[in-house]
């Protein structure tokens, strides 16, 4: 979700969303195939992710980033991502309901987080 809405509202920036325990027979599989909510959560909003793949973060993918955001909680992470200065939790603890309500919910909120993000990026790219 958060990758899908960094593109969509912004140009001048890249996203990539990688899990950090996806099993290795899962990944490279198609989001469509794993969780329908999701794909209909993003759909409702005009974005397509049913096409997008499950990746695992590398220590390569760290450190050939800017800004590293997880929606997991610190304990969760791999050390490599704990020691990282470019790491920001964003809590999404809010999103609430069951069913597909809840991934609209948590849709929403990671866009308010998305929007922040873009505007913060934006802001230091002229400092």
């Amino acid at each position: 979700m958060a990758e899908a809405l960094f593109s969509h509202f912004n140009s001048e920036h890249t996203a990539f969303s990688a899990g950090t325990s996806v099993p290795i027979e899962n990944e490279n599989q198609l989001v469509s195939e794993i969780d329908t909510k999701l794909v209909n959560a993003m759909n409702a909003v005009g974005i397509d992710v049913a096409k997008k793949v499950r990746n695992q973060i590398t220590l390569d993918m760290v450190t050939g980033s800017d800004r590293i955001v997880s929606l997991i909680s610190f304990d969760e992470l791999p050390d490599y991502l704990k020691n990282s200065d470019k790491l920001e939790i964003w809590d999404v603890s809010g999103a609430v309901g069951n069913g597909q309500e809840f991934y609209n919910n948590l849709r929403d909120i990671i866009k308010i987080k998305v929007v922040d993000l873009i505007r913060r990026l934006d802001k230091s790219s002229f400092s």
